[in-house]
C-alpha cells in the first residue's frame, strides 16, 4: 500500500513538474515567437520606410525634371520675345537711319540740280 501511495505521489509530482516544464517551454516559445514577430515587424517597417522614401524621391525627381522642362520652355519663350523685340527695334532704327541717309542724298541731289540749273540758265542767258 505504501509503495502504491509513493508511486502515486511520485507520479503526481512528476506530472506537476511536467506541466510546469511544459508551461515554461510554452512561455519561452511564446516569448521567442513574440521577439521574432517584433523583429519581423521592425524589418517590415524598415522596408516600408525605405520603399516610401524611394518612391517619394522618384516622384520628387520626376517633379524636378518636369519643373526644369517647364522653366526651360518659359526661358526660351522669354528669350525669343526679347530677341524679337530687339530685332524689331534694330530694324526700326535701321529704317530711320536709311530714311535720313536717303533724305540727305536727295537734298544734296536737289541742291546740285539747282546749281546745275542755275549754271545752265546763266550760260543760256549770256
Amino acid at each position: 500500500l505504501q509503495a502504491s501511495f509513493r508511486c502515486y505521489k511520485s507520479r503526481c509530482q512528476y506530472l506537476a513538474q511536467r506541466r510546469a516544464i511544459v508551461q515554461i517551454q510554452s512561455a519561452a516559445r511564446q516569448m521567442g515567437t513574440r521577439q521574432q514577430l517584433e523583429r519581423d515587424h521592425k524589418a517590415a517597417t524598415t522596408l516600408q520606410c525605405a520603399w516610401r522614401l524611394y518612391a517619394c524621391q522618384k516622384k520628387m525627381r520626376r517633379m524636378v525634371y518636369s519643373a526644369r522642362a517647364i522653366q526651360s520652355v518659359v526661358r526660351c519663350l522669354i528669350q525669343s520675345n526679347r530677341y524679337n523685340e530687339t530685332r524689331n527695334l534694330v530694324i526700326g532704327m535701321q529704317s530711320v537711319a536709311r530714311g535720313n541717309l536717303i533724305r540727305r542724298d536727295l537734298l544734296r541731289q536737289g541742291s546740285a540740280a539747282c546749281k546745275i540749273q542755275s549754271w545752265q540758265r546763266g550760260v543760256s542767258v549770256r
